[in-house]
């Protein structure tokens, strides 16, 4: 009987060496599996051990830095990333976790084979050491680049946004303000006509004196109307070379009428042959608007010169006027839509819409304005412009 039963047990032991080989069988092959997997895995892994040297990495973080995953195992952090950012992030995070702090974070990396990457990273404690510390640290890197700079268009579309919003806001300031000199003008008007009181002369005279403030509120209008055109539509340039001589040249016929009754000399110095790359209908809008308002900030018997001059491949047109001028404070602001901030030039006065509306097609063509003015001698606007196609265009 006890031989027997000793045979059973036997048996019984032998069944259960059995199950436990396929059982650790299976647990090697889940292994074998998921080791596999994570050395396959896109994201980036490594593992660390307490001294901060590499014990192991997958496929993509050799990638990553353009090396083999036998030229990084035995290596440390600083050689593979700058001094600097072992000291400042890598070397600190590592002794947090290997105290038992698992660590996640995001941040930029520059990757010998990947290139400058936005990586969201975590170290994970691994193994268990005295007083709850680890004996090796699990780093896990995801490429979230496309991710962050989705984020960050996000964030610079956003900020168009609020500032097309704020101008929008304060173009209706503006508006109104500029409107409202005109409109108390007509009311003026009607008024005395309905009296019945005035004679023929009289009459002529009031809209003769009227026709100021209906050119400025139309001007007004035109340039709003254009502003809205660009801004609400999104238009793109439409580059090509023309000749700028011609275009200034149309610019000054159109205002000769208005230079004649302000009895001021417009002067085209722009030199035959003279070209730019840029939108024509766009900066015929700029020279029509810089050139008006060197015309009515100009006394009697003074002029507006409008010339060129090249410039390391761009061309730089120059509207001077013999005006009255202004300070220096006053210039900073004549392309910003900050504030409603009336013109030097009393009935005639606005707040120059046209010269915020000036500095955005300018810059849609890939210029820059500027301007420069001393008080009782005049004022210079200059704004460049591409002289010939860029390679790519």
């Amino acid at each position: 009987m006890r031989s027997g039963g000793v045979k059973v047990r036997a048996g019984e032991v032998s069944m259960d060496l059995d199950a436990l080989k396929d059982e650790v069988g299976h647990a090697i092959e889940r292994l074998d599996s998921f080791e596999q997997a994570i050395f396959s895995a896109q994201d980036l892994i490594s593992l660390l051990d307490a001294e901060g040297r590499y014990t192991a990495v997958n496929a993509a973080y050799a990638e990553a830095h353009a090396r083999t995953s036998e030229e990084i195992v035995g290596s440390r952090p600083h050689d593979l990333f700058p001094l600097e950012v072992v000291r400042e992030e890598i070397v600190p995070r590592l002794e947090r976790c290997l105290a038992g702090e698992p660590i996640r974070y995001q941040a930029w990396f520059q990757f010998a084979g990947w290139g400058r990457r936005f990586v969201d990273v975590s170290y994970l404690p691994v193994g268990g050491g005295a007083a709850g510390a680890s004996s090796a640290v699990a780093v896990m890197c995801r490429d979230i680049t496309p991710l962050r700079r989705y984020a960050d268009s996000l964030k610079q579309r956003n900020a168009e946004l609020l500032e097309l919003c704020a101008n929008k806001d304060r173009l209706f300031s503006v508006v109104a303000h500029d409107l409202r000199s005109p409109l108390i003008t007509f009311q003026s008007l009607f008024s005395a006509l309905d009296g019945g009181a005035l004679s023929t002369a009289e009459i002529a005279q009031l809209i003769q004196e009227s026709r100021p403030a209906l050119e400025a509120a139309g001007e007004l209008l035109d340039d709003l109307l254009e502003w809205a055109t660009v801004n609400l539509q999104g238009i793109d340039p439409a580059s090509a070379p023309f000749d700028l001589r011609e275009a200034v040249a149309t610019k000054l016929r159109q205002l000769e009428p208005v230079a004649q009754r302000q009895k001021v000399e417009l002067i085209n110095d722009v030199e035959d042959g003279t070209t730019a790359f840029a939108d024509r209908s766009m900066i015929s809008v700029v020279l029509y608007n810089l050139m008006l308002n060197g015309i009515k900030f100009t006394p009697a018997g003074g002029s507006v010169h409008v010339s060129a001059a090249p410039e390391e491949g761009r061309v730089v047109v120059t509207v001077r006027d013999t005006g009255q001028g202004m300070p220096a404070e006053r210039v900073q602001e004549l392309f910003a839509a900050k504030q409603v901030v009336p013109e030097l030039s009393g009935a005639e006065g606005g707040w120059g819409l046209g010269l915020f509306f000036c500095r955005e097609l300018i810059e849609y063509n890939h210029g820059r304005i500027w301007a420069t003015s001393e008080p009782d001698v005049g004022s210079e606007v200059c704004f460049s412009l591409l002289r010939d196609p860029p390679p790519e265009a």
